[in-house]
């Protein structure tokens, strides 16, 4: 399959998709890319259904084949895309081995969300152990792997527009490091970040959190003893910041 270099050109596609609501998907693609047919100069286009680039006035079938990056399943709705995305955070350094080993979850159910019985409970908790085993090659990795597990504090650039990081993301990263605390920053504060930004603030996703403080002042105090015997608990600090935003909305137009 030869690859050739393209000009840019624009097509518009719209597709109704059939699902539980019949909705109706428009999706408009501006391509940087357009070919020239070899035999006729026309216009070429890409047919996705069939996976061939296509001369529109002549026909020839100028690629086939092509991959198809995107997932094999469909959404319609972000909350029906987050729970069949099978894609985790990405690498990162806060990880011993950069978060690309497996990590097996610490509930007992299966896949349906249904309890193990007891010799299956056996069976995994024997894996986790042998998978702890063979994360770390060497003392180094075991000694960093040792001081990274002991994070009690996270902080995740969550806001409703899942800007930064989806939810999925999100929770994947709060799996790995199980921290005691977690601290949304990242999202939209009024007067404070710009009116015409995208973010959105968090307050979808703290209220979803079986263990969420809403904080009523910009300050937080934690202490490792304090955080003992807490499992996974949010501080919130909402519309609170650390300083006067009139006096600093004032000075930034000075």
């Amino acid at each position: 399959m030869s690859e050739r270099t393209f000009t840019s050109t624009s097509r518009t596609r719209s597709r109704e998709r059939q699902g539980t609501a019949s909705e109706t998907e428009s999706e408009t693609e501006n391509e940087t890319d357009s070919l020239q047919c070899p035999e006729c100069s026309g216009n070429v286009i890409t047919d996705d259904e069939h996976g061939e680039t296509v001369c529109d006035d002549c026909g020839l079938v100028i690629t086939e084949d092509s991959v198809d990056r995107g997932p094999e399943w469909r959404a319609f709705d972000s909350a029906e895309k987050d729970q069949k995305s099978r894609v985790g955070a990405p690498t990162t350094n806060t990880m011993h081995d950069k978060g690309l080993s497996t990590n097996i979850d610490w509930r007992n159910k299966d896949a349906y969300g249904r309890s193990l019985g007891a010799r299956q409970r056996q069976k995994m908790q024997r894996l986790r152990k042998w998978n702890e085993r063979f994360r770390t090659r060497d003392s180094k990795e075991r000694n960093l792997k040792q001081a990274l597990g002991e994070i009690d504090v996270v902080l995740v650039p969550v806001d409703g527009s899942q800007h930064v990081m989806g939810y999925a993301a999100v929770e994947s990263v709060i799996a790995r490091l199980q921290p005691k605390a977690v601290v949304p920053h990242h999202y939209y504060i009024w007067d404070v970040v710009q009116r015409q930004s995208t973010l959105q603030t968090a307050d979808w996703w703290v209220s979803q959190q079986p263990d969420a403080v809403w904080l009523d002042s910009p300050a937080l105090t934690l202490t490792r003893s304090g955080l003992t015997d807490v499992q996974r608990q949010v501080h919130y600090f909402g519309p609170h910041v650390a300083f006067d935003p009139k006096a600093w909305r004032e000075a930034a137009v000075d």
